[in-house]
């Protein structure tokens, strides 16, 4: 558990370094399927969000954060190349669709306070479900 940790920090300060810099496309090898991973971000407008090619094939778009209730956009492009290479950093580990949780995105510093508050509100009622016509 501290392992992890203690990589989780270091891969967000690899990241935030490498997202200080004014590209928005990164490229790392995965040893494991000698895959060539590629992350790229998108402007959506009135957001950010990215998209991880393996081998120049689309693998993953994403146009909201992933992980959280409602549909948020990133509000920057470092935020969405973080949570990018971060994504594709658990690709090389697992070799295929990776788990993303809330924790750790939060841990990555790229979920914005608005977000983070909108994850407090409780949809159900005391008897567990929504009541209709009420």
């Amino acid at each position: 558990m501290k392992n992890s940790i203690l990589l989780i920090f270091l891969l967000l300060f690899v990241f935030l370094i490498n997202a200080c810099k004014t590209e928005v496309k990164q490229e790392l090898f995965n040893a494991n399927d000698s895959s060539l991973i590629t992350t790229e971000v998108i402007d959506l407008d009135t957001g950010w969000g990215y998209a991880i090619y393996k081998d120049d094939v689309l693998f993953i778009y994403q146009t909201a954060i992933p992980a959280v209730n409602g549909h948020f956009l990133f509000s920057s492009p470092e935020k969405a190349l973080i949570t990018a290479n971060f994504v594709a950093y658990k690709m090389t580990q697992k070799n295929g669709l990776p788990s993303v949780y809330i924790e750790e995105l939060d841990s990555l510093g790229v979920l914005d306070s608005n977000v983070l508050k909108f994850q407090e509100i409780d949809y159900t009622t005391t008897h567990g479900i929504v009541p209709h016509g009420e």
